[in-house]
């Protein structure tokens, strides 16, 4: 399975018709990721399910305040597509393209952002290598990169609800004792827990109001 490089962006409508567009421009042979949506999302005691994206779809721009991700693949090659329905009215559109193809992903990024008519398109990796000064770690060292910690995690680990800090770069040369990294490779064994960006934005509505000394 390949890794993939997410691409984000912020819509100017939260419509259906600014959704089916992207769908039929970035995604025309999808199929649907899951087969229920249910309302509140990951709710265990749901009021309302849909079994279809479309009615899912209609309702969250009937209701601007609705919080909801929704995600399709291909049928045909590997790509993904994914809308994000956030509390303030906001509606971020996804695209996912392998990451090895490093020439696919700014041709993904630049049609996004023409697409959407904006400067401000967001990409993200799976894995940050050792080198990376973009690498941010929590206390227990859940990895992201420096551009989703303060866009989209808002400085909340989805994972603990702590804050993030620079990772430590581990010495590529062995400048004392074979205390470097050709010594002690980083790991390549990767805990991989996707973050669903409106069931963060609920998470993280009240730990971002604390600093991370406090939480």
């Amino acid at each position: 399975m390949p890794e993939y490089a997410d691409i984000y962006a912020l819509a100017s409508r939260r419509t259906e018709q600014a959704v089916t567009e992207f769908l039929d421009h970035f995604l025309p042979d999808r199929v649907e990721s899951a087969d229920e949506y249910e309302i509140p999302q990951y709710s265990d005691a749901p009021t309302t399910v849909f079994t279809k994206a479309s009615d899912l779809i209609r309702y969250c721009c009937d209701n601007p305040n609705e919080v909801h991700a929704v995600y399709w693949r291909s049928e045909t090659r590997p790509q993904h597509a994914m809308v994000f329905f956030y509390g303030d009215g906001g509606l971020i559109f996804g695209v996912s393209t392998p990451a090895e193809d490093h020439h696919r992903v700014d041709l993904a990024a630049d049609e996004l952002g023409r697409f959407l008519n904006t400067e401000e398109v967001i990409v993200t990796y799976e894995d940050l290598p050792p080198e990376s000064t973009e690498a941010r770690i929590c206390s227990f060292e859940c990895t992201f990169c420096a551009t989703c910690v303060d866009t989209v995690l808002e400085n909340v680990c989805p994972n603990c609800g702590g804050g993030f800090a620079p990772r430590p770069i581990r010495p590529a040369r062995n400048w004392k004792g074979d205390n470097f990294l050709g010594k002690y490779p980083a790991s390549s064994k990767v805990k991989h827990r996707p973050v669903d960006p409106a069931a963060h934005a609920r998470f993280a509505d009240l730990p971002k109001t604390v600093p991370p000394e406090k939480r």
